[in-house]
């Protein structure tokens, strides 16, 4: 790599509370979760892996060739690899019900993806991040044990302990679950607000960088996780939640492991943040496009 690549400044203190507001975010998710949001894909199978086949196998390699095409830097190539590998965000079930898609197929889809992710998400990235160049033993290379701890830690702990909560004190549950699902979330983005104003020099400099690139992959996931399903004759109601599953991404998971295992790495920590407000702006468009038409 010849580049220099751009710092963030941000504290082990800052990380710490990072990593924390994740762990809140995905309690608050799975608060609203089931044993049978899980083996519902037992009963209709085909949406769902059809879902996640569009997820993980057709989207990742679709985006290496546009990033072989675009040729953006090795950090900007990078981050955008790592978003499109992690699960659908936490935002997806919500927007899929404004869009009237298939609520259900939505919540078993983000169910899924999340306990896989400390699987897939790490063996996806550094499948595909060696198309992408780069020095492969340097320290941008994930290592698999370590992330999937790390997402296991913040994703699967938390989303076990909310269905636990779910499950047996179904009326605490029922209480703390406005606050936690949608107050972790304020936090968590006022904190990238604040890492971007700490970093506004750095951010309105590059933020060019990745405007265009966020834009042009968010695009192509929310498309192809219509229209494939349309193609496949599963119908526009199941097609909007795999869309809205496909192009609605845990960014917030990407940020996190930005910040654990680059050490601040500012390219794709930018590529992160952006993607977890632009993807919000097109997700509410989209969504209120198709919530508007019966």
């Amino acid at each position: 790599m010849n580049e220099q690549p751009i710092q963030i400044a941000f504290s082990d203190g800052n990380i710490l509370i990072l990593n924390i507001a994740l762990a809140l975010v995905m309690f608050g998710v799975s608060l609203g979760l089931k044993v049978s949001d899980f083996t519902r894909i037992f009963k209709k199978p085909g949406a769902v892996i059809g879902g996640m086949a569009i997820q993980y196998i057709l989207l990742p390699a679709v985006v290496t060739g546009v990033l072989l095409i675009l040729k953006p830097s090795y950090g900007i190539a990078l981050g955008s690899l790592l978003v499109v590998v992690s699960p659908g965000g936490n935002m997806s079930n919500f927007l899929t019900k404004i869009s009237r898609g298939d609520v259900a197929l939505s919540v078993t889809m983000t169910a899924i993806a999340t306990v896989l992710a400390a699987f897939v998400t790490p063996g996806l990235f550094n499948f595909w991040s060696t198309y992408l160049g780069g020095d492969t033993t340097s320290i941008y290379q994930l290592s698999v044990v370590q992330m999937a701890k790390t997402v296991l830690l913040l994703t699967a702990l938390p989303l076990a302990v909310g269905m636990f909560f779910t499950q047996y004190l179904t009326e605490i549950a029922r209480k703390i679950e406005p606050y936690f699902k949608y107050g972790s979330l304020v936090i968590f983005f006022a904190f990238i607000l604040f890492a971007c104003i700490k970093n506004y020099s750095s951010f309105i400099q590059h933020i060019g960088l990745v405007f265009w690139l966020v834009a042009i992959i968010n695009a192509i996931a929310l498309a192809m996780g219509f229209w494939l399903p349309v193609a496949g004759k599963a119908g526009r109601y199941k097609s909007k939640a795999i869309s809205i599953e496909t192009g609605i991404k845990n960014s917030a998971l990407s940020l996190v492991l930005v910040f654990n295992f680059w050490d601040g790495w500012g390219e794709p920590a930018l590529v992160a943040a952006w993607w977890g407000i632009w993807h919000l702006i097109t997700g509410f468009i989209i969504s209120w496009w198709w919530g508007r038409k019966k």
